[in-house]
């Protein structure tokens, strides 16, 4: 999902996986899940970044690996750098790591449980949930 320019205070990116969506604000994002029975849920609130977020992938639906089956995943992105987080069944997030792709990050989604970022330059990055580290 890609971020437009407006007001800091403002909603700037809505992304959604799944039964789950990411708000992104300025320098945090939220994330909401539905359920029948109760509807939306506040799940996850990230720290406040140093800087303005432009992209943000989600990832509901992580299956097996090092993070276990019930981890979810959302990543933030701005200019080079991306946070990536694994969201806990309690709510809690554990950030997975800072990165920098080293050039400006254009996309940033998930296939599966990896991270693809991508540049114009065509670098592209992939986070591997398995190993842990970017490829």
């Amino acid at each position: 999902c890609v971020a437009p320019l407006s007001d800091p205070g403002m909603v700037r990116i809505i992304c959604g996986h799944h039964n789950w969506i990411a708000v992104a604000y300025a320098q945090f994002v939220v994330c909401y899940r539905v359920k029948e029975s109760t509807g939306w849920q506040q799940v996850f609130t990230s720290p406040r970044l140093d800087w303005v977020i432009d992209r943000v992938a989600l990832n509901a639906k992580v299956m097996g690996g090092s993070l276990g089956d019930n981890d979810k995943m959302v990543a933030v992105a701005s200019a080079t750098d991306i946070i990536l987080w694994a969201i806990c069944p309690d709510g809690n997030g554990n950030e997975i790591g800072v990165f920098s792709l080293n050039v400006p990050v254009e996309a940033l989604f998930f296939v599966g449980n990896q991270l693809i970022a991508t540049s114009h330059t065509g670098k592209v990055g992939v986070w591997n949930a398995v190993t842990k580290h970017w490829q």
